[in-house]
């Protein structure tokens, strides 16, 4: 095996508690869903707290570094609230359209290029034709106001704007195509138990630490930027085929005419779809609130599936 006998212990674990952690979330919003102690008020307060809580942990990072900060990996944190939000306020679109637009204003803040990309995808393929479609003069007149005053805000903040621009010259990739080549390289070329059942966690940054060197002092190297890169790399082509099968689950739900919260799924699958090829989701942090999101769509099914089922045995 790859994984060194000095290997950190806590650190593997960590990484697994991370996966069981954001299954466990995504059970736990369904069985609270289902038994409807999570009715849609708890959900929007809920959802509420996490906005802002994503917004303080956001700037607080900012303040304590004493200097504005290029780039945070919080963009993703709070690119996962989207769903959310979509499920959340569905039936108060006032609301959605604030929420949505003030999430997207700290998005963009953090300046974490991948997460600004999406966000503005969901936004031209979800947010915006409803917007259009709406007949409400006075949700087209706040989405507007809104547009505005983020603009006004972005505008003021000049050093925000300078930054984006720096970020979208750089067309380095982070280093990006090293990665994925030195990954690729090794996973091909190893033993057949490991192809098959990979390397083991954490063996990736050890790999990579290895061969690359690390940084700032740090025990070991770089992730691949990649989730089926890391999930091959550590799990092999058995992690990979259960990793695909959660992305085939979200495909047949986004198409289950019954689904509900259509948009929010499509949401969670645009997410995942870039995410995963460019980052890492299910070893973010906060990929439990992209699996809450899926158990609440998941329960909410059910229960509409169960309701048309009791009305067909009346009639």
């Amino acid at each position: 095996m790859m994984i060194p006998s000095s290997v950190d212990i806590q650190l593997a674990v960590y990484f697994e508690v991370k996966w069981f952690f954001a299954i466990s979330a995504g059970y736990f919003f369904y069985v609270l869903r289902l038994k409807n102690i999570l009715d849609d008020d708890l959900l929007q307060k809920i959802v509420i707290i996490l906005i802002f809580g994503g917004m303080f942990t956001l700037l607080t990072e900012q303040v304590l570094k004493d200097s504005y900060v290029i780039q945070s990996n919080h963009g993703y944190s709070l690119l996962f609230l989207i769903p959310l939000i979509l499920i959340a306020f569905q039936s108060t679109p006032k609301k959605k359209i604030i929420y949505f637009l003030i999430l997207g204003l700290f998005i963009i803040i953090a300046l974490k290029r991948g997460a600004i990309i999406i966000f503005a995808v969901i936004f031209l393929l979800i947010f915006l034709p409803q917007i259009i479609k709406s007949k409400s003069l006075s949700l087209k007149l706040l989405f507007i106001i809104m547009l505005i005053l983020i603009t006004g805000i972005l505008i003021v903040n000049a050093n925000i704007i300078n930054d984006l621009l720096m970020r979208a010259e750089d067309t380095s990739g982070s280093g990006r195509d090293m990665l994925f080549a030195l990954f690729l390289e090794k996973i091909f070329n190893r033993s057949s138990i490991e192809i098959i059942f990979g390397s083991g966690p954490i063996s990736a940054i050890a790999y990579s630490g290895t061969v690359l060197g690390t940084r700032h002092g740090a025990t070991y190297g770089l992730l691949p930027h990649s989730d089926g890169l890391l999930v091959l790399f550590e799990y092999g082509f058995i992690g990979l085929f259960m990793y695909m099968y959660i992305m085939v689950k979200l495909f047949s739900l986004a198409k289950n005419k019954f689904t509900i919260y259509k948009h929010a799924v499509i949401s969670i699958l645009i997410i995942y779809l870039f995410v995963a090829i460019y980052s890492h989701v299910f070893f973010n942090d906060s990929s439990w609130k992209l699996l809450a999101a899926l158990g609440i769509v998941s329960a909410d099914l059910k229960l509409y599936k169960q309701i048309l089922l009791n009305d067909k045995k009346l009639k």
